[in-house]
């Protein structure tokens, strides 16, 4: 028969650490944000040099369901992306003014990233140091806006507050570019130099944390969303997960 799920573990990245956590909370689901998967497998081996077919491999032998919500969190509304926006954002926000950057076409207010225009004045420094906080992180890395600007800009508009906000958890480069002139603050995990320097040409502050420091302190959100669904479950949220880059 079918086998019945009681234990479950959330985290952001299925990782040999984790999944050895995971056996010891005796987790028969792993809910991992990030797929372990990025190319088909031929075949699962737990010889392999190969992590994430080693722990597949494992997963099978022990029975493990391992499950990757990844695009339907960010897309979703008051999923991921909602979160990211309106945690920092949501006192200098419009209110019920929120919208995805790409919506999807089938699902009313689901879609690709999120963004809001701003109601009360906020500055780049402001907005940094919100977003430090409702990440808990103690340092991220920001492009102000008009620093480093190629396209000149003429005066008055050097401290221009921030009139628009877009986000985009993990690595949104190639969505935000999508955004026009709604917004002139993006957040979002990473983004390569020549995408900072294109927005940069733009005119826009670039706040970046880290791919996975945006995505993972939703974990625990996510994991009280689950339990109020589902209360005969026992949720963990990972204790081992973890960026694999940290400040020196």
């Amino acid at each position: 028969g079918k086998k019945l799920v009681s234990s479950v573990v959330l985290t952001n990245d299925l990782t040999s650490r984790v999944y050895e956590e995971a056996r010891s909370l005796q987790a028969d689901l792993i809910v991992a944000y990030h797929p372990p998967l990025f190319r088909p497998l031929r075949r699962a081996l737990a010889s392999s040099p190969d992590w994430p077919q080693r722990l597949l491999a494992a997963a099978f032998a022990d029975g493990v369901a391992v499950y990757s919500p990844h695009t339907a969190w960010d897309a979703r509304p008051d999923g991921l992306n909602d979160w990211l926006l309106a945690g920092p954002f949501g006192r200098w926000l419009e209110t019920n003014k929120s919208a995805p950057v790409t919506p999807c076409k089938d699902t009313p207010g689901a879609g690709a990233g999120r963004w809001a225009p701003i109601s009360n004045p906020m500055s780049i420094e402001e907005a940094v140091e919100s977003v430090k906080k409702h990440l808990g992180l103690a340092n991220l890395q920001a492009r102000r806006y008009g620093t480093n600007v190629v396209r000149p800009l003429s005066s008055g508009q050097q401290h221009q507050l921030i009139r628009g906000v877009a986000v985009c958890a993990g690595s949104g480069a190639s969505l935000l570019r999508n955004i026009g002139d709604k917004c002139d603050l993006l957040l979002t995990g990473e983004m390569s130099h020549h995408e900072l320097l294109w927005h940069a040409d733009q005119g826009r502050s670039v706040i970046v944390t880290g791919h996975s420091n945006c995505e993972r302190p939703y974990l625990p959100v996510a994991a009280a969303a689950l339990a109020k669904r589902m209360p005969s479950l026992v949720f963990h949220v990972s204790k081992t997960d973890k960026d694999p880059l940290e400040f020196a």
